[in-house]
């Protein structure tokens, strides 16, 4: 019987021990090695040349990853759910903020605000070394709104808006420039006048020309005006001193009405219109431009015919606000001044804008009413609440009167009181006498800059009361540093 050995070698069976067949082993993986080593240097020598390609292409997001990209393309074509759950991690889906946060949404300023920015760059997607990366395409798509939340980050610099993004799982380029050609800038928009519906034909406004600057001085008898001439060469009179020798004072001194004032107090619905024209008339007739007092002595006769004092202030008018009353009246009263004078001398009507109450509500109804008028008065005292507003005056409210009736505007009461120490009046702060030549001189000068303001009367020449030390004059008749600030404004 054969042994157990000879069995084996007639068979062709190799005999090994334990030792040998551990070195076998061994070169088996050796051998595996070397095959995994050169596959290793084959692939690194293909992503080279891959790299070449991508290099040459012009724009900086279409650099995707050599490797990565492949992989991002295959599981694009190929959307197994291992490929898209790598998908979404890698920042293509809703965890990475490319689509809720990308700038495409409320709050990343591709809206309103950012007017053409969101649709500045390219679309769609290009190849890559004949494989296009997904998540490439979805950021080119993206990119003219905002980075990613919490991935970008933007700062302006000259013009220039610098984006840093890098999404992960894709390699981008670490900086890219964006340049927006930036236009002129838009022309100023010019304030159109508001259009006034009435009755009358138009009315053709007048000229503005040099801005006449006076004080409401009525009342101190005609040698006051002596003193009033060294401040100011207009003044603002109430009819009732429209007597010979009021005027008379006045032209001596080489002091002109600027203004006549006609209606100080009452109600307004029961004045009677055909009296009131016939007073208006009846004055500006007799001192008015080209008026019969004028006959031999320089013509100094006014112009401007104010039609009541503040009609929407409470403290002087019982029904205070009726701007139907207003708007009729002045209908009256215009009609009348046409009638009666040749275009040259024809007085110009003054209907208040304001009413005398800091508000443009009423002057906006009394036009709309059919008011009628040649100019708008304002009294834009600065109140009581601001510091800088009482100081300055309500200028904003002389902007408006020219705004909403493009006629010209007459400021013709204005003042700072100097009761220091004493409660404010209903119309402004108290203010030291240095403060108050520094207001006259600033609003004025203001006012002048204009272009539109036609006259600035400020109220007023003598103090009077506990805390109406409103004059550039005390009540002893000594002149205070306003003086001479309106006399130099």
């Amino acid at each position: 019987m054969p042994s157990r050995l000879e069995t084996y070698a007639s068979r062709g069976w190799s005999i090994r021990t334990p030792a040998t067949r551990i070195l076998a082993l061994l070169g088996v993986l050796l051998a595996l090695c070397a095959a995994a080593l050169a596959m290793g240097q084959s692939r690194a020598e293909a992503r080279d040349r891959a790299g070449a390609t991508a290099a040459t292409l012009k724009s900086p997001p279409q650099r995707a990853s050599r490797r990565l990209g492949r992989r991002h393309a295959r599981r694009a074509k190929h959307p197994t759910r291992r490929g898209q759950r790598a998908l979404r991690h890698s920042g293509a889906g809703k965890r990475s903020g490319a689509r809720k946060h990308s700038g495409a949404g409320k709050h990343s300023g591709a809206g309103k605000r950012s007017g053409a920015r969101k649709h500045r760059a390219g679309h769609g997607s290009r190849s890559v070394a004949g494989t296009t990366c997904a998540l490439a395409a979805r950021h080119r798509r993206h990119s003219s709104a905002h980075a990613a939340k919490g991935r970008g980050r933007r700062a302006r610099n000259s013009g220039r808006w610098h984006r840093r993004s890098r999404p992960q799982k894709c390699s981008w380029t670490p900086s890219q420039i964006i340049t927006y050609e930036s236009g002129p800038p838009p022309p100023p928009a010019v304030a159109t006048p508001a259009t006034i519906t009435s009755p009358h034909p138009t009315i053709v406004s007048w000229p503005v020309g040099e801005m006449a600057v006076g004080l409401d001085a009525g009342g101190w008898g005609p040698s006051a005006f002596a003193d009033i001439a060294g401040a100011a060469k207009y003044v603002r009179l109430e009819s009732r001193f429209a007597t010979d020798s009021e005027v008379g004072g006045a032209a001596a001194a080489g002091v002109r009405v600027g203004s006549w004032l006609f209606g100080g107090g009452g109600n307004i619905a029961t004045i009677n219109p055909a009296a009131m024209a016939a007073e208006i008339v009846s004055v500006f007739k007799r001192y008015g431009r080209g008026g019969s007092f004028w006959a031999g002595r320089p013509d100094l006769g006014a112009t401007n015919a104010e039609l009541l004092n503040e009609p929407a202030n409470p403290f002087f008018w019982s029904d205070a606000g009726d701007y139907v009353a207003y708007a009729h009246l002045s209908q009256v009263v215009h009609a009348a001044l046409e009638a009666s004078f040749p275009p040259a001398d024809r007085p110009r009507l003054l209907l208040s804008f304001d009413g005398g109450y800091g508000h443009s509500e009423f002057g906006k109804a009394v036009l709309a009413a059919g008011g009628v008028a040649d100019g708008v008065t304002v009294h834009p005292y600065g109140g009581t609440e601001n510091v800088q507003t009482s100081a300055e005056g309500q200028r904003e409210l002389v902007v408006q009167a020219r705004e909403d009736t493009g006629l010209p505007v007459y400021v013709t009461e204005i003042g700072w009181p100097t009761a220091v120490g004493q409660p404010p009046t209903g119309d402004s702060l108290q203010w030291t006498e240095q403060q108050q030549a520094e207001n006259i001189t600033g609003f004025i000068r203001w006012a002048r800059s204009t272009g539109y303001v036609a006259m600035v009367v400020y109220f007023n020449f003598v103090d009077y009361g506990s805390n109406s030390w409103y004059g550039i004059e005390r009540a002893d008749r000594t002149h205070k540093l306003g003086y001479a600030a309106l006399a130099g404004a």
